[in-house]
């Protein structure tokens, strides 16, 4: 079977700029905590616009915490639970209300996934509630996943896509309009609406959209035609083992194919015959030549960023031999941390309000009780915790030189 990443939505940015990242072998990388995150923040607003929806009448309080007990009961990692949460807490609902008011809006469709077929232009299978990261695509499919289709009352539909990261502009973003594509043939709207609705880190709301009417929803057939056949070309170059074109920048930064990528093996060949510059007398430069070189510095940091990532990559199933008889390897250990948010409500009746403060405020290991509470507390109180089950049990794994 071949080895290259299928189409799917979040990809397709990135392959109208290098159709390439989708035909060149790929390396699965595993989630990174940010993107892990960044879902949970999505797992919040699905509960938050469930209990906004116009059958519950919620108010905004009871919604939000529901919406956070929720939240609580679906993740297993306290860390990452407890930044999410810091997060959710400071979206405000009002303003996310104000999205989606209640008289305008007839029908909420929560997660759906879309399999498109490019060459018959139709949509062959949907579901809600789910996506089809299990099942492997023809070459002729792409999927995705909306996070939220709304129908209003005048028979359009808005397409939402949640985003807590960087983002390509909606106008331009390859991803909403696939999306739009798919709820344009699966609801027949005269207009669909993409729409971005982004989260900051501080939970800050703001959202951008743009329309689409009928005869620019057509054209989108063409547009993902045109991308399946440069993919395809693309995959036929790889197959015959001929030189593919790719294109290197930002879009690169999350690509899985970096490590078999013309361009990065070149760049990587280039690194290696990198000669110091200690002795560089950036006095001697102009304004114009420091600008040139900080741009070409920052660029090769990033080159040489992803070059070592994707080396460590390699490195977790397989030692790489390094100088003096060293190896880059990955190690692990289990962890024992602690959910500090239930931590505190166990612990209520036994410790000092600036105990619990102090609890509240870390995100602590079970070695990390010992600083904040006295030595003849610590045992009672790990009791307590195993028992509670506040101790949560993870395997912690890292690449470093042994």
């Amino acid at each position: 079977m071949p080895n290259y990443k299928n189409a799917s939505a979040s990809t397709l940015d990135r392959a109208s700029i290098c159709p390439a990242s989708l035909a060149l072998p790929y390396v699965s990388e595993a989630v990174g905590d940010a993107a892990v995150k960044g879902t949970l923040v999505h797992m919040y607003l699905e509960h938050v616009v469930g209990n906004l929806s116009p059958e519950n009448h919620h108010e905004l309080v009871e919604v939000k915490e529901l919406a956070l007990y929720q939240l609580r009961q679906t993740a297993n990692k306290p860390a990452l639970i407890k930044d999410a949460i810091d997060i959710a807490r400071n979206i405000d609902l009002q303003d996310l209300r104000e999205l989606f008011p209640p008289q305008e809006i007839e029908q909420f469709h929560y997660e759906v996934a879309f399999k498109y077929n490019v060459k018959t232009e139709k949509i062959v299978a949907t579901t809600e509630h789910g996506d089809f990261s299990t099942y492997t695509p023809y070459d002729n499919e792409f999927t995705g996943v909306a996070d939220l289709i709304l129908r209003h009352s005048n028979g359009f539909y808005t397409v939402i896509d949640y985003k807590t990261g960087s983002y390509t502009p909606v106008k331009d973003n390859v991803q909403l309009k696939f999306l739009a594509l798919c709820t344009y043939l699966q609801y027949k709207p005269e207009y669909v609406t993409a729409q971005i609705i982004a989260i900051d880190r501080d939970g800050q709301v703001s959202e951008e959209s743009v329309i689409y009417n009928t005869a620019q929803l057509e054209e989108l057939k063409k547009y993902f035609t045109s991308l399946y056949l440069r993919v395809e070309q693309a995959r036929t170059k790889v197959a015959n083992k001929e030189v593919v074109s790719v294109t290197i920048g930002s879009h690169c930064k999350y690509c899985a194919c970096k490590q078999y990528c013309p361009g990065y093996t070149q760049l990587a060949k280039s690194a290696l015959d990198i000669q110091p510059y200690h002795d560089l007398n950036l006095d001697l430069l102009s304004p114009e030549q420091l600008g040139q070189l900080y741009e070409r510095a920052s660029t090769a940091l990033d080159i040489l960023e992803a070059i070592v990532k994707n080396i460590k990559g390699i490195a977790a199933t397989t030692p790489i031999p390094l100088n003096n008889g060293r190896q880059l390897k990955m190690i692990s250990f289990n962890k024992e941390t602690i959910d500090s948010e239930a931590a505190v409500d166990v612990l209520k009746d036994i410790l000092s309000q600036d105990e619990l403060m102090a609890i509240s405020k870390l995100t602590i290991s079970k070695s990390a009780i010992k600083d904040v509470l006295d030595g003849y507390k610590v045992k009672t109180v790990m009791t307590l915790l195993e028992k509670s089950g506040c101790l949560k049990k993870s395997k912690v794994e890292y690449i470093k030189p042994l």
